[in-house]
C-alpha cells in the first residue's frame, strides 16, 4: 500500500487541531470576562477526517440536536462545500472557515458565512500569472499543466481537486484563450504519498 499521511501529521489535521486551540484559548480569554453577555462560551469540537459528508452529518447533529448557533474553524474544501449551504438555510453562523470552497465565496456574500480565506479561483489565478509574468523565466501559460486532489487516480476529481480544475481552466480560457481541450490534467488519490 502507498504511504497514507498519519491523523497527527497530516496539514488538514495540524489547521483544525490549531483553530481549535485558537477557539479555545479565546473562549477561556472571554469565560475568565464573564462570557458572552453572563453566558459561558463552550467549543464541541468533532473530526469529521476530511470528509465532507461526515462534516455534514456532525453539523446536523451539532445545530440540530444541541442547538449550537454556530460553526467555527472547519478545515477543508469538502467541509466548505457541505457546510455552507446547509449553515445558510439553517440561519446558522459559519465563522473562520480554513478553505478555498467556492460555495464559501458567493457574490453577494451569504449573510451566514464568514471566511478569511481567499478562494481557489484567486488563488490559482493568482498563481498562474506568477508563473507566466512574474517568475524568472517565465513560464508559457500553454505549457501548464494541473495535477488535482481527486477520489482516485483515474482521473475522478474530489471537491477540492474539482475547484482547482475550474478555476485553472477559467482563468487559462479568459486570461490567455486556452480552451479547456488544451489543458492537460491528472489526478492523485487524496491524503497519499503514492504520486
Amino acid at each position: 500500500d502507498a504511504p497514507k499521511y498519519g491523523n497527527d501529521d497530516s496539514r488538514a489535521d495540524a489547521i483544525g487541531k490549531a483553530a481549535r486551540d485558537g477557539i479555545l484559548a479565546c473562549f477561556d480569554h472571554y469565560n475568565k470576562l464573564g462570557g458572552a453577555s453572563g453566558r459561558r462560551l463552550e467549543l464541541t469540537a468533532l473530526d469529521d477526517g476530511g470528509d465532507g459528508a461526515k462534516t455534514l452529518a456532525n453539523a446536523k447533529s451539532l445545530v440540530d440536536q444541541r442547538k449550537v448557533f454556530a460553526m467555527l474553524g472547519t478545515v477543508g474544501t469538502a467541509a466548505g462545500a457541505q457546510l455552507a449551504p446547509y449553515m445558510v438555510n439553517k440561519r446558522a453562523l459559519l465563522f473562520g472557515s480554513v478553505s478555498g470552497a467556492a460555495e464559501l465565496h458567493k457574490n453577494p456574500p451569504d449573510r451566514y458565512v464568514f471566511n478569511f480565506r481567499p478562494s481557489v479561483e484567486v488563488e490559482i489565478k493568482r498563481l498562474v500569472y506568477y508563473f507566466t509574468t512574474n517568475r524568472q523565466p517565465q513560464i508559457s501559460a500553454k505549457n501548464l499543466a494541473l495535477f488535482a486532489q481527486g477520489d482516485d487516480g483515474a482521473g475522478k476529481l474530489d471537491a477540492h481537486g474539482q475547484s482547482a480544475y475550474d478555476a485553472v481552466t477559467s482563468v487559462l480560457d479568459t486570461g490567455f484563450k486556452i480552451s479547456k481541450a488544451n489543458i492537460v490534467a491528472a489526478t492523485h488519490t487524496r491524503g497519499t504519498l503514492d504520486t
